[in-house]
């Protein structure tokens, strides 16, 4: 017989996000709750989330997931950080599933530096900025991640740090897609 599950998205994350938080590890949630958060809403069936840590930090992580019913194989999240790929970890209560990873590229390393705290589900969570989505979302280059990206320009608009949004795409190459945004943005 085929397992039925019940449990909500929210459910779901905020049994994440207190693991992530009761584990002390450095994380930003990104992708689409962050866009979700920060653009409009959007459906998806993970949690994306980025980790900085040593191994002790991670094991703790490893812990604090299974405390909260989370299938965590052993190592898993610790082989994918040093080998920097990303690990879907799935719940046992849920067909939801967290993608981890730890900073593969520049653009992770400052998100993580400079997150924004928030109060998401009753716990403090910890989101990558809008300015580092729009520019991620520029570089993955789909046409989801366009609407994302304007999405994120079309809700937040004068509130953006438009020089740090600038300074991010000429170091992540996409300069030339953010002046398309933009100019998409001012026409609206």
């Amino acid at each position: 017989m085929m397992e039925i599950y019940d449990e909500s998205f929210q459910d779901f994350m905020k049994r994440a996000i207190k693991a992530l938080n009761k584990s002390n590890i450095q994380y930003i949630i990104i992708g689409g709750v962050a866009i979700t958060i920060h653009g409009r809403p959007r459906s998806t069936t993970d949690l994306d989330i980025i980790i900085q840590g040593n191994k002790a930090q991670i094991k703790e992580l490893e812990k604090c997931l299974k405390d909260e019913k989370f299938d965590v194989p052993p190592d898993k999240i610790q082989i994918a950080y040093q080998d920097k790929i990303h690990c879907s970890i799935f719940g046992e209560t849920s067909f939801f599933r967290l993608d981890i990873k730890g900073p593969t590229s520049l653009l992770d390393k400052q998100a993580l530096e400079k997150p924004i705290s928030i109060i998401l589900l009753d716990e403090e969570t910890y989101v990558e900025i809008p300015e580092a989505v729009i520019v991620a979302k520029l570089t993955y280059g789909s046409e989801q991640d366009w609407k994302d990206a304007f999405s994120i320009l079309l809700r937040l608009g004068d509130k953006l740090d438009f020089k740090l949004l600038k300074k991010l795409a000429e170091q992540e190459t996409v300069s030339k897609e953010l002046t398309e945004l933009i100019k998409e943005y001012e026409e609206e």
